[in-house]
C-alpha cells in the first residue's frame, strides 16, 4: 500500500460510519469502471507455467457493447426485407472465451457471433437474408421443421421494393 492510501484511509477512519460507507461505495464504483472489459487481440507468448509471460502484436479492438440492436430492415438483392415487428436482439459474449459477440433469436432460426458489434450486425443482417432464401422464398420441398420456420419467417418478414428499383 502507497503512504498516500495510508494517509486517506487514515482521514476516512476519522469520519462517521455513514460518511465511510459513501467514500468506500464511491471509491469501489472507480474501481469496477476501471475493471470493465475491453477487447484486445494479440500474440500470446506462453512461459513453461500456465499464465502468458507476454502479450505483443496488440490490437484493441473496442469496449465491449451489449446493447440491445434494433433490426428495422435489411438490404437484400435489389429489395429490402422489412421486419414487421422490429427485431429487438442482446447480444452477449460467448461462454467459453467471452471475446465472440453472440445472438440468438431461435424463433426464426438466428444464432450470430464475430468479434466485433460491427460485424455481428452485419452478420444477423446476412444471416436474416439466407434465412429468407433459404426458407421463406423457396420452391423446394421443406421437412417438417424447416415448414415451421419458413411460416415463422412469412409471419416476421416481408420484402418490398427499394425506391430505386421502383421507378
Amino acid at each position: 500500500m502507497t503512504e498516500l492510501l495510508r494517509r486517506v484511509i487514515a482521514e476516512i477512519e476519522k469520519l462517521p460510519d455513514e460518511r465511510q460507507d459513501a467514500i468506500a461505495t464511491r471509491l469501489l464504483a472507480e474501481l469496477q469502471d476501471e475493471q470493465e472489459k475491453i477487447q484486445v487481440t494479440g500474440q500470446f507468448t506462453p512461459p513453461r507455467d500456465e499464465d502468458p509471460i507476454k502479450l505483443t502484436d496488440v490490437i484493441p479492438r473496442e469496449q465491449i457493447n451489449l446493447s440491445p440492436i434494433l433490426i428495422r430492415e435489411i438490404p437484400w438483392h435489389n429489395k429490402k426485407l422489412h421486419l414487421k415487428t422490429p427485431l429487438l436482439l442482446t447480444p452477449k459474449m460467448d461462454d467459453d472465451t467471452e471475446e465472440l459477440y453472440v445472438v440468438e433469436e431461435p424463433e426464426i432460426g438466428l444464432h450470430v457471433f464475430s468479434y466485433t458489434r460491427e460485424d455481428l450486425i452485419d452478420e444477423i443482417n446476412e444471416q436474416l437474408a439466407m434465412l429468407w432464401e433459404e426458407y421463406a422464398v423457396t420452391t423446394d420441398e421443406l421437412a417438417t421443421d424447416a415448414l415451421t420456420l419458413q411460416a415463422k419467417l412469412l409471419a416476421t418478414i416481408e420484402e418490398v421494393e427499394n425506391a430505386a428499383s421502383q421507378k
